[in-house]
């Protein structure tokens, strides 16, 4: 076989595996979360039927495979090896990398690599079978002159018709309308649920504000998406471009986004500028835009900029404390529930030099919430503490200060927030043993 062939069968083949990608991406963007949920034991189940998700993960994968093993065959290529490079390129661009995160998750975490190793499996089966029917397939395949045609004419129409309907096709009532809302989810989609875990942990590490650290990531997310920032990076390497990552910080490197936000963490650490204020008639917490301009006009000297990073921020901090129907200067502040497919956590900030959380479900109970032991008396820091997805209601409590923050939870959702005196928490401790 000559190197000619070889080649033939590489290019055709990873031209299918990119052609599968994207037919999988033009249904979903983050497929195959599409059809698959959070279980407390396995870590992911197919939430369709078993022949639907099975049908959805395998005829288009065989479809492709097909055509390609016939259209290699009658160029003179090896269909075997188009085989191994579109099992390998098809797994790389989907499975593979989440296998090696997963097999490296500490202990007690949801098992995604086994569902993924699975997948692996299941997808080199299909591939095998569409080898071994080329045959059976071969009539139904045009020649590689017409082949060639039909994908350029139907790429061309797929691409103009897909511009005009993103273009023109209408909002969903249900979608949020453009604002703070709209972009903090626009945000969140971009860089991904475990990027923000890892900026709120490194909020953690370094006593940072996690709202004012959100704000900027969904300000700079908004401005330079996933794509321009895999070009930024490139840009970086080549000495044409400074800055890189979700956070847009300087380095002479190429940085990730994670790496970004640890870097952005470390820079913004011990700058909080939250006050308690009336805001629309209703005494809240928001940013302090005059202790934090400074910073974040450093950061990006835009004045639309920090304003668009004030707003962020201050809808991150009325996103839950919307919900309260009593609120206090002296209580914890509690920023999301956020829910793990085995267990859940409070995140919040606070002032207190220890917290106090108490869980009632029947029972009642207690945890300690210990600040940072380089933290300044007096100075503010962010929480975290796993829960029971059980839990019915939740007080974390500053004895100091003699007040709390009480969240009642409903459906794994936080249904009402209160500030409220520790001296009323036996009062919340009698009524939930009574239930």
């Amino acid at each position: 076989m000559s190197l000619v062939e070889i080649w033939d069968s590489v290019w055709i083949a990873a031209l299918a595996s990119a052609m599968l990608y994207g037919t999988y991406r033009a249904v979903e963007w983050r497929w195959p979360e599409r059809y698959i949920g959070m279980t407390q034991t396995f870590g992911l189940s197919a939430q369709q039927t078993s022949l639907r998700f099975f049908a959805y993960r395998c005829v288009p994968t065989y479809l492709f495979a097909a055509t390609c093993f016939v259209t290699v065959e009658r160029l003179g290529g090896n269909a075997w090896i188009s085989a191994g490079v579109m099992w390998t390129c098809s797994v790389a661009a989907t499975h593979g990398r989440v296998v090696v995160e997963g097999l490296v998750r500490k202990w007690g975490e949801a098992n995604y690599a086994l569902f993924h190793l699975a997948m692996l499996v299941l997808l080199g089966g299909v591939v095998v079978a569409a080898r071994l029917t080329t045959r059976t397939w071969a009539v139904l395949v045009p020649s590689p002159g017409e082949l060639l045609a039909a994908l350029w004419s139907g790429l061309l129409v797929a691409g103009i018709g897909g511009f005009a309907v993103f273009v023109l096709r209408p909002r969903k009532n249900s979608s949020p309308s453009y604002g703070a809302a709209y972009f903090v989810e626009r945000a969140s989609r971009d860089v991904g649920i475990e990027a923000l875990d890892w900026l709120f942990a490194e909020s953690l590490r370094v006593g940072a504000n996690p709202i004012l650290l959100k704000a900027i990531l969904v300000v700079e997310a908004l401005q330079r998406p996933r794509w321009a920032r895999s070009v930024e990076r490139a840009f970086v390497y080549l000495r044409l471009a400074r800055t890189s990552g979700v956070m847009q910080m300087s380095s002479t490197r190429p940085l990730t986004d994670r790496e970004s936000i640890s870097e952005a963490a470390t820079q913004y650490a011990g700058t909080w500028a939250l006050r308690f204020q009336a805001l629309d008639g209703l005494p809240t917490w928001t940013l302090d835009s005059g202790d934090a301009w400074e910073h974040v006009t450093a950061h990006n000297g835009d004045v639309a900029f920090a304003e668009s990073v004030r707003d962020i921020a201050n809808h991150l901090l009325e996103t839950v404390s919307g919900r309260w129907t009593r609120r206090s200067e002296n209580a914890p502040i509690l920023l999301e529930l956020r829910r793990f497919p085995a267990r859940f956590a409070f995140r919040g900030v606070a002032r207190a030099d220890e917290l106090t959380l108490l869980e009632l479900n029947g029972a009642a109970h207690y945890q300690t919430i210990s600040p940072p032991a380089d933290r300044t008396p007096g100075s503010w820091w962010a929480w975290e503490c796993e829960i029971s997805p059980s839990a019915r209601t939740v007080a974390v409590i500053d004895k100091d200060k003699q007040a709390a923050t009480v969240a009642s939870l409903a459906d794994g959702q936080i249904a009402d927030v209160q500030a409220t005196d520790a001296s009323d928490i036996q009062f919340l401790i009698n009524a939930d043993s009574s239930k």
